[in-house]
């Protein structure tokens, strides 16, 4: 019975108070978003009854929701979904929601920096220098997207490009930014720092690695 949490009265359009404590069922708009969750809810569970079909009221109610949405924070929320997603491990899935993302709004560097990050995984790595280099001409000071086009060339073995990307990122990091990510960035860099030769300068490296956080 647990529909009856979620809905009272169907001839009513009423919404049970303890999930929806702020819908007034009487204020037309306020019936139609409550219809809505409701409707999105039985998707969900088979144990919850489904309403029968208005299409007038599901079109009033995604215009509506439409209207208010902010294009930049919706893609703002797909790339954090994105985000989640590559953290899952779904690389195709993230990937696909990316595209979207930048499809709307080509210039979000967030959205350009996880795509490479994806394209890097799938080993597609000339997509994703390609990618990572446009996003960095976007937002040349991303610590985060100089960071991942470090890990490009360095995996191309252009330990110098790398380092100067390294180099640029630390520049641009802020103390606030997470110790561990300020603490991996000089660490790629004492590495990058071995690989040309500098065993003093990337012993630096480690040092200034080993207080970062102290």
């Amino acid at each position: 019975r647990r529909h009856t949490r979620y809905w009272r009265d169907w001839s009513s359009d009423v919404c049970s108070s303890d999930l929806l404590d702020h819908v007034h069922p009487q204020i037309a708009v306020h019936a139609a978003l409550a219809a809505a969750l409701y409707d999105t809810l039985s998707l969900d569970d088979d144990a919850i009854p489904r309403r029968p079909v208005d299409d007038h009221l599901a079109a009033e109610v995604r215009g509506r929701i439409l209207s208010r949405i902010s294009p930049a924070d919706h893609v703002d929320a797909l790339v954090t979904l994105a985000m989640t997603l590559a953290w899952a491990g779904k690389n195709d899935e993230a990937l696909r929601l990316c595209d979207a993302c930048l499809e709307k709004m080509p210039s979000h560097t967030g959205a350009a920096r996880i795509r490479g990050r994806m394209l890097q995984k799938l080993d597609r790595h000339d997509e994703a220098l390609e990618q990572l280099e446009a996003a960095a001409r976007l937002a040349p000071t991303d610590s985060q997207l100089l960071a991942a086009l470090a890990d490009e060339y360095g995996r191309r073995g252009e330990y110098p490009v790398a380092a100067s990307c390294l180099e640029r990122a630390i520049e641009h990091t802020p103390d606030r930014a997470p110790a561990s990510f300020r603490r991996m960035l000089h660490l790629r860099l004492a590495e990058c720092c071995r690989l040309l030769g500098d065993e003093r300068r990337a012993r630096q490296q480690e040092t200034v690695a080993a207080e970062v956080g102290n």
